[in-house]
């Protein structure tokens, strides 16, 4: 496989994987909708959420 082939492939999952989001927390889910992320433990996982997506965006 080409260099440029990966690359793409690489690019493609890369939008893909932004696209996807899992939740399992629908009280964290409507809390960020609404921009109230008081909680402290909603706070977390914003935290988490923030780190796990910059680290996407490295690759």
């Amino acid at each position: 496989m080409e260099t440029s082939e990966m690359k793409k492939l690489l690019e493609e999952a890369q939008k893909q994987l932004k696209s996807i989001v899992i939740v399992e927390d629908k009280e964290f889910l409507l809390a960020l909708i609404n921009g109230n992320i008081e909680k402290k433990e909603h706070k977390q996982k914003h935290d988490r959420m923030l780190e796990l997506m910059k680290k996407i965006e490295k690759l």
